[in-house]
């Protein structure tokens, strides 16, 4: 388990497993409080509060306790807190099967570094977004983009579709009125 766990720092793994990391006291207390935490890996020694124990305890969640080097060895981190959830992917819906009345969303496209993304997500959670769409941007699960978002990746909605023209379109049929910005002049104009 631990040898799949530090797998996860690729994506490749990330994506066959369907989990990713989440390191640190606070990103594991809002993984425990607001998704499916598959286990938690906790060092010896290591100064976290017992209400991270309890929360992992009362969701049924594996707790195992490690040297700090095997910590230091999965984690992605400088210098780990010694604590790490092993997190689920949460269900990411295709085009069409999002769109709730009166649903505040945001889009995004081409976002590329993942401490970026990380941080728009933050930014989106703080302003009362309730959906992120996303296209052709990083991963959401790369460990910079977790640390990013500081615990909005679990708080907050996200879609992924091809293209954010076409989700657009599919938002002003379902009579939603939509709004763009960009930094470069395209010749695609979103407001048709």
């Amino acid at each position: 388990f631990i040898v799949m766990c530090a797998g996860l720092i690729k994506k490749k793994n990330r994506d066959e497993e369907r989990l990713f990391l989440a390191e640190g006291v606070k990103l594991t207390r809002e993984a425990l409080e607001f998704a499916s935490v598959k286990a938690l890996l906790v060092a010896d020694g290591a100064e976290y509060s017992e209400e991270i124990i309890v929360l992992a305890k009362e969701s049924g969640v594996r707790i195992i306790s490690v040297p700090e080097s095997v910590v230091s060895k999965v984690s992605s981190e400088k210098s780990p807190q010694g604590v790490i959830s092993v997190v689920e992917f949460p269900s990411i819906h295709s085009e069409g099967a999002y769109i709730e009345k009166g649903e505040r969303i945001i889009a995004f496209e081409n976002i590329q570094d993942p401490g970026n993304l990380g941080s728009m997500i933050r930014t989106a959670n703080a302003f009362g977004y309730e959906r992120i769409v996303l296209s052709g941007c990083a991963d959401i699960y790369n460990p910079k983009t977790v640390r990013g978002a500081m615990g909005a990746l679990f708080r907050i909605n996200i879609t992924v579709v091809p293209s954010v023209s076409e989700f657009a379109e599919v938002l002003r049929g379902a009579g939603r009125r939509t709004c763009a910005t960009a930094l470069e002049r395209d010749s695609e104009r979103l407001d048709k």
